[in-house]
């Protein structure tokens, strides 16, 4: 049985230490489809941002950009990843982030509305 929280099912919750450069990839099944969502941390002095793209049918990026508070950032609200490619089931996702010196900590759970 998955998490219910608020409007939405949380269907992976997943805690990752990464080290500096190191970029991960988060293997799911949603709705009966495989998908891959690849996170990549990177600086470039400017303001914090979040971009997310369609790398493959079954692989998306998030890219987090200066994320280098150690008091943390976060998604202030579910973010939109896409739709499962089997039904067209809205995937979403919450994130949050701290930089502990060369160490990056994410936590990020990936939901979907409560059908």
């Amino acid at each position: 049985m998955n998490i219910i929280l608020g409007k939405y099912e949380v269907f992976k919750s997943v805690s990752l230490l990464i080290p500096q450069g190191e970029r991960v990839i988060v293997p799911m099944e949603v709705d009966g489809w495989q998908l891959q969502v690849a996170i990549s941390l990177i600086e470039n002095g400017g303001p914090p941002s979040l971009d997310i793209e369609a790398v493959g049918s079954n692989i998306a990026q998030l890219t987090l950009r200066n994320w280098n508070n150690p008091l943390g950032t976060t998604t202030n609200q579910p973010a939109s990843l896409g739709k499962s490619g089997k039904s067209g089931l809205d995937i979403t996702f919450v994130l949050a982030h701290w930089r502990i010196g060369t160490v990056d900590k994410i936590e990020i759970q990936f939901m979907s509305a409560v059908q």
